[in-house]
């Protein structure tokens, strides 16, 4: 009802403005219609002058697509094109800083406009793309994986929906997402079965078979098959290098991009496998180096593998402090475990990593457990003590909040040690485990583990009793049959 040359919608009282900004989206049908009507107007305005300057997305600047995604999110389901339109260039300007948990946050809105609806005319083309860059985000900041099969069995069903060649060109992307999924939700079993479907499909790409390859290589039987998994790694880089070099020569940039991101991959998980299995410091350390500078490399940029590849390298360290034969030697090397460790912490931080966040509290929470240990003094002593609890409950706390059993057992330990070295009580050690109960963690290999951890001597009497009635707790529960 009011004219465009009205200055209504122009706000000019910066309260205002401010007040309308920040009201939420996540509750729409809450949103005033002012407020509506302000972040509709904003984008009707920018959208205008931009017109006039001729100018196209990409000539904006960070912060402006970023507003414009925002007014649009407030206004979805008014304007659901452009809302996809910007949520999705927004999540593109955000990976390509690496910030992978705002470019999450930034294609929500995009998300709810697709996730379990129909009623939408949206091009099927963006359909797939919005579905695939959900699942991808979330496996990028490790978030919650049951959204990731959600959005996966959504995405497989209107796949199959699809004709034959176009149905072919999406699945064989969606196939590589399965696999990884089930990959990091540790159900390795399945991972083989995806792989050899992806391999199958005719739509495709060499990138993509060699990435199936990988995951189903590192998905074998650490304990049984780790010698296989070591030679078929090391025969996979050669593979893959010589592919990308093939790739790069033939001027196909996009094929040769996506096989030197899989190497950035393969040389950290080669460099982990060389350590462990091949029980090869200086192999693993020269993969951890080889893979750090290629995800420096302007072209691959990767944050999340640079920060992979400094956790290597301090597991590189902390194993030469081991099996260092003189104290100055461990000290060194572990002071280089400690940096390599805060590094890939930093990182992790910055770029929503929370598995790296889970792994680096937990490793620095270690350092400074084994330095409160070895200290004679009595401040120094209870400073390190105060700084792995730390990092330990940072650890755990964390674990339990993204319901991560396999995270939740070192963090846990490692607070049982710190109690052990502080000799205290422990008392904080029943509200944790209790948490960890609530939040379905305690299966049977996580109980194991913690009894474990529970036994032996050491710590106040008072700790002992905590420790004993935190072993009870953890007991096997009878079945009904009394077995």
């Amino acid at each position: 009802d009011c004219l465009e040359a009205d200055d209504i919608y122009e706000f000019r009282d910066k309260r205002i403005a401010g007040a309308f900004r920040s009201a939420t989206a996540s509750e729409p049908g809450k949103v005033q219609q002012m407020v509506r009507e302000y972040h509709l107007r904003f984008v009707q305005v920018r959208q205008e002058d931009m017109a006039k300057r001729s100018l196209d997305a990409t000539q904006l600047s960070f912060n402006e697509v970023m507003a414009l995604a925002f007014h649009t999110s407030m206004v979805a389901e008014r304007i659901p094109g452009e809302t996809i339109r910007w949520a999705l260039l927004a999540a593109d300007c955000c990976e390509r800083q690496r910030l992978y948990g705002r470019a999450l946050e930034r294609l929500t809105p995009a998300v709810r406009l697709v996730l379990g609806r129909n009623d939408l005319l949206v091009p099927v083309e963006d359909r797939m793309r919005i579905l695939q860059r959900h699942v991808e985000l979330l496996l990028d900041v490790d978030g919650d994986m049951s959204a990731a099969e959600a959005t996966l069995d959504q995405l497989t069903r209107e796949i199959a929906a699809l004709p034959a060649p176009e149905g072919s060109r999406f699945d064989a992307r969606r196939c590589l997402l399965a696999a990884l999924v089930a990959y990091r939700a540790r159900r390795f079993a399945e991972v083989a079965g995806i792989v050899k479907v992806l391999d199958s499909n005719e739509a495709a790409e060499d990138w993509m078979r060699l990435r199936g390859r990988f995951l189903a290589t590192m998905s074998l039987d650490p304990r049984g098959e780790a010698e296989r998994r070591l030679a078929e790694l090391e025969s996979l880089l050669v593979t893959v290098e010589a592919a990308a070099g093939t790739a790069a020569d033939g001027g196909e940039r996009a094929k040769a991009h996506a096989l030197r991101l899989l190497m950035s991959e393969l040389l950290n998980a080669l460099g982990g496998v060389r350590l462990h299995v091949g029980k090869d410091p200086a192999a693993a350390r020269d993969a951890f180096e080889s893979a750090l500078r290629l995800n420096r490399d302007p072209e691959i940029a990767d944050r999340k593998g640079e920060a992979i590849a400094f956790g290597g390298l301090g597991d590189v360290w902390s194993a030469l402090a081991r099996d260092a034969t003189d104290e100055a030697t461990e000290a060194a090397h572990l002071e280089q475990a400690r940096e390599a460790f805060e590094k890939n912490l930093a990182i992790s931080r910055e770029t929503g990593d929370q598995a790296g966040i889970m792994r680096m509290t937990s490793m620095l929470g270690g350092i400074k457990a084994d330095e409160a240990a070895a200290a004679t003094g009595g401040s120094d002593r209870g400073r390190l003590v105060a700084e792995a609890r730390r990092f330990y409950e940072e650890s755990t706390m964390l674990s339990i909040e993204h319901r991560r059993s396999f995270s939740f057992r070192f963090g846990f330990a490692g607070l049982v040690r710190v109690e052990r070295i502080a000799g205290t009580s422990g008392g904080i050690l029943d509200s944790i485990l209790e948490e960890a109960g609530s939040a379905g963690l305690l299966d049977d290999d996580t109980r194991l583990f913690i009894r474990e951890t529970l036994e032996g001597d050491g710590g106040s009497s008072e700790l002992q009793a905590t420790l004993a009635r935190l072993a009870r707790m953890l007991e096997p529960v009878a079945d009904a049959t009394g077995s």
